[in-house]
């Protein structure tokens, strides 16, 4: 009769000799096939065949980006000029600037099969090259900021009214024509009654600024009436104005930190830089070894 210990031992050694006889006998495991992205009516697109359609299709525009990424770092750094975080974000909202909503904007990067945080990589390129251009160019801040200062006119939109006028000779007949047109279409009133060379386009003097508008005090009144407004009688020098401000234009001054680049460009131009014009002088001056067959002529 067998011991327990001894049998305990008879069926240790027993269970590894059958799992050295196992493993003896297993089979040589066959190539693994490269793993799947996407199946298709069946078929499968593989890692490699992604990797491989856009080496053709899209391996030239990738490296290129790569190398002028690295060329730009580097000019930056020998200028002495970074992008922070808060520039790159401020470049993205420009360019969000086309599109109806954030939603719109994060839409057409997936259209292009591009994330946000790859286009702030993009970003912070653009952001440095344009700070290249501009130390190549002699631009500053404090020269934006005077340029501003002093042609302000240029950075501003003047208020505009769409004004209507009759014109008469008589405070009655001025009279008569305020009283009418609180029934009856201003137009059809002006052709009735109006004594000026507009009366035949119904009093129409035009969508006008106030510098387009004489005499001063009818200038004055209407820019003074509400959109839609209209007024008693005007006399100005023996002569009486009836007015009706159709519709109002309220002026706008753009900011100088939404001027700014238009200002630069101005720079640029007179200095004739430009960006792309510095980036293909920065592509001249490095030292770009490619080692990658195929990707030579870049």
């Amino acid at each position: 009769m067998i011991r327990c210990g001894t049998l305990a031992a008879f069926l240790l050694v027993f269970a590894l000799l059958s799992a050295s006889v196992v493993v003896a006998q297993e089979p040589v495991p066959e190539p693994v096939a490269p793993p799947s992205l996407v199946i298709v009516n069946g078929n499968a697109i593989t890692r490699d065949d992604f990797l491989s359609t856009l080496k053709v299709y899209w391996g030239s525009e990738a490296l290129r980006m790569l190398i002028d990424e690295q060329i730009v770092a580097k000019e930056a750094a020998r200028l002495g000029v970074s992008a922070t975080a808060a520039d790159v974000d401020a470049r993205l909202l420009r360019e969000q600037e086309g599109y109806a909503s954030a939603r719109a904007f994060k839409a057409a990067l997936r259209e292009r099969g591009i994330s946000q945080k790859a286009l702030k990589r993009e970003l912070k390129t653009a952001v440095l090259l344009d700070m290249i251009v501009d130390k190549r160019a002699g631009i500053t801040d404090q020269k934006v900021s005077a340029y501003y200062t002093a042609h302000l006119t240029e950075f501003t939109t003047p208020a505009r009214v769409d004004l209507y006028v009759i014109t008469t000779g008589t405070i009655e007949s001025a009279y008569l024509a305020a009283e009418r047109i609180a029934n009856e279409d201003f137009g059809v009133v002006a052709e009735d009654l109006s004594t000026d060379d507009f009366a035949a386009t119904g009093g129409h003097w035009g969508d006008l600024t106030a510098d387009e508008i004489a005499p001063e005090a009818v200038q004055v009144a209407a820019f003074n009436l509400e959109p839609g407004g209209r007024s008693e009688p005007i006399e100005v020098e023996g002569a009486f104005f009836v007015i009706w401000a159709k519709d109002k234009e309220p002026g706008s001054v753009i900011a100088e930190a939404g001027a700014a680049q238009q200002i630069k460009n101005k720079f640029r131009a007179d200095k004739n830089v430009s960006r792309d014009g510095v980036l293909r002088s920065l592509r001249a001056a490095a030292d770009v070894k490619i080692k990658m067959p195929g990707y030579a002529h870049i």
